[in-house]
């Protein structure tokens, strides 16, 4: 049976695997929180400024669920800006 791989809950359905790793709903839930909140405020700020934020600066302001997750900065970095790509640029 798959592990989550951010707090080690042993899961049998309702996971999502991203990239190399496995969440269970609970972890991949704060995640997608994450990921929501700061593609948002680029969107925003895109769209205001033509702009994209720092996403450090964005990031701090959930250090701890990001620790707790036990992610680096870059994992989540590299997921928003394959998005924010995706919907800028639109698939190719």
């Amino acid at each position: 049976m798959p592990t989550c791989s951010c707090c080690g809950k042993v899961v049998s359905t309702g996971y999502t695997i991203i990239r190399s790793r496995i969440f269970c709903s609970e972890c991949s839930e704060k995640l997608d929180d994450i990921i929501d909140e700061v593609l948002s405020r680029c969107i925003e700020e895109y769209i205001t400024k033509h702009t994209i934020p720092n996403l450090d600066e964005e990031l701090k302001k959930f250090e701890k669920t990001i620790n707790e997750l036990k992610l680096s900065k870059s994992f989540i970095k590299a997921i928003v800006l394959t998005r924010l790509t995706t919907l800028i640029y639109g698939r190719r």
